[in-house]
Order: structure tokens, then C-alpha cells, then sequence
């Protein structure tokens, strides 16, 4: 189906670490084999409806303050970074093997670490072959949690704590295609309701947001996913954070293009770095580890 991935993902970082932050940007990924889409029931533009579209953009200033960043190109309806990659529909392939699986409310509702469905729609026209698809996750999936557990080791290894913030975006309508009411979050913050990061720093991040007008949600709907769970441990230094953005802000769902506020949205995310940065720096997060 996909012989090669030209670019897994981009990796920017300073010639120095000199933060304990590291961004990263999972399902932003954007780039789809035309021999992939064949396979699909759908054209690009309606797979591109799994991607957090254009975070990536939205943080890519993060050379700025000396921050991590990591991002896939491989869009998540290929393969879900946020899903442990035992997360799989075995009913989806032919020459499965016998590799232990997690049977979770995820791969239930079709969207595992290999999503199943858009909607209530079968993504592939018929089975697939687990052999290409196995082949996915250790060219893909491994490769990018390897490359982010040893930035963050690397991290941990000069700072006595660690921040990574995982960034996505959420749709501003339901799967009817309804507009969301006023009431629904305009930034969800989550922290697996208490257990992925200290709650110093979800609470500051959560009023920072709120103090720029926006309406912002603790863990409802989204409470966050694999990379919070295995990455965020806060009593052994590494807290993990997930941002949400609703699209609306910053994109035009409709007509797939970035509206006339991205740019906006971008300063409030650079703001909410800076000022994240100095509450970190005055809590003695940039504290050196000991050699």
C-alpha cells in the first residue's frame, strides 16, 4: 500500500537545551500517498477531517523560547500516535498474527491506533494486509515515541522537571455536522483529571486562557490519551499536558483553509509559552539537575 514515508517527522530544537518544555504536535500531519488513498472509500479532503489541522503552524514558534518540538507528518487517519499500539481492530486485516491486543471503547467506536471509521463509514474499501500496516508501526509509531522519549530523557537529564504540552485541535461541529452551542470549550486542557501533571500548572494555564477571553474546560470532553498516560508522571519530574484548540478559531472547517484568525490564535499560544516559561522559571523548573 505505502512502500516508503518520504518524512516521518520534524524535530526542531535549540543547539542548547536551555527549557524544560517540549511541544509536540502528533496529529497535524499532512501528507497522503496517492497509493494510500486509492484503498480509502474517500478523497483527501474528507480523510483530512482526522487531522488536528495546521496546530503545527500554530506552535512552530517555539525556537523563540528555546522549547522542544516535535511533529508527524504522517497524518492520523494513516496511524493514531495517541493510541498504545496495541490498540488495534484485528477485524480490519487479513494475515493478522497472533500479537496480543487491547480491546478498548477506542477500538470500539473505530478509532484505534488504525482508525476504522469516519463517522459511521468504513475508511477501507475491504480488508488490508496486517503486514504493510505492521510495517507502519514500527517505520512510524515507534520511531516518533523513541525519538520523543529520548528528547525527554535528554530534558529530564538537565532539569530536574520536565513539561511536554501535546497539542491538538477539536471540531466545532458534531458528527451531523451541527455547530456546537456557545457553551461548548473554546480550549480544553487536560491532565487525565489530575494524574498526568502537576496541578500548578494546569491551573495557571487554564487561567492564563480565561484571562484572554477564551472559554475553557478542565478534561471535558477530552481528558487526554496514550501520550499523557505513558509520558506524564508527575512525581518522577515529567508533567504532560494536552491543549485543544476548537478549529473554529483558527480554521475554516467548511473550506479546509486557515481564517483571518490564526494569527491571533498563534500570539495567544506564544503568549501562553512566555508567560508559562517565567511561572516555571520563578517554581525553580529550570533548576539544573544534579551532574
Amino acid at each position: 500500500m505505502i512502500s516508503k514515508f518520504e518524512k516521518i517527522y520534524t524535530l526542531s530544537k535549540p543547539e542548547i537545551t536551555s527549557s524544560p518544555i517540549i511541544l509536540t504536535s502528533p496529529h497535524s500531519g499532512r501528507i497522503y500517498p496517492d497509493e494510500y488513498i486509492s484503498k480509502t472509500n474517500f478523497d483527501e479532503q474528507k480523510l483530512r477531517v482526522f487531522e488536528d489541522n495546521y496546530v503545527d503552524k500554530i506552535i512552530n514558534f517555539n525556537l523563540n523560547y528555546d522549547c522542544k518540538l516535535l511533529i508527524s507528518e504522517i497524518p492520523r487517519v494513516i496511524i493514531d500516535l495517541n493510541r498504545n499500539k496495541k490498540e488495534i481492530d484485528k477485524e480490519m486485516f487479513f494475515n493478522f498474527d497472533n500479537l496480543s491486543t487491547i480491546k478498548t471503547n477506542k477500538v470500539r467506536s473505530g478509532i484505534g491506533v488504525f482508525p476504522r471509521l469516519l463517522g459511521l463509514d468504513q475508511i477501507y474499501k475491504k480488508k488490508m494486509d496486517w503486514l504493510i500496516f505492521e510495517k507502519i508501526i514500527n517505520d512510524v509509531y515507534d520511531l516518533w515515541h523513541d525519538t520523543l522519549k529520548k528528547e525527554i530523557i535528554d530534558t529530564k537529564s538537565l532539569f530536574k522537571r520536565v513539561v511536554l504540552l501535546d497539542c491538538h485541535s477539536m471540531p466545532s461541529y458534531d458528527r451531523d455536522g451541527n455547530k456546537f452551542g456557545k457553551e461548548f470549550p473554546e480550549f480544553v486542557i487536560g491532565d487525565l483529571w489530575g494524574n498526568s501533571s502537576d496541578r500548578d500548572l494546569v491551573n495557571f494555564i487554564c487561567e492564563f486562557l480565561k484571562e484572554q477571553g477564551f472559554n475553557v474546560s478542565r478534561n471535558t470532553p477530552y481528558a487526554g490519551a496514550y501520550i499523557l498516560d505513558n509520558y506524564g508522571n508527575p512525581n518522577q519530574g515529567v508533567s504532560a499536558i494536552q491543549i485543544e484548540i476548537r478549529k473554529d478559531l483558527y480554521f475554516d472547517e467548511k473550506e479546509f483553509k486557515l481564517n483571518d484568525n490564526f494569527e491571533n490564535i498563534r500570539v495567544v499560544m506564544q503568549k501562553l509559552i512566555e508567560n508559562l516559561s517565567s511561572m516555571l522559571y520563578n517554581l525553580d523548573y529550570y533548576e539544573r539537575s544534579a551532574e
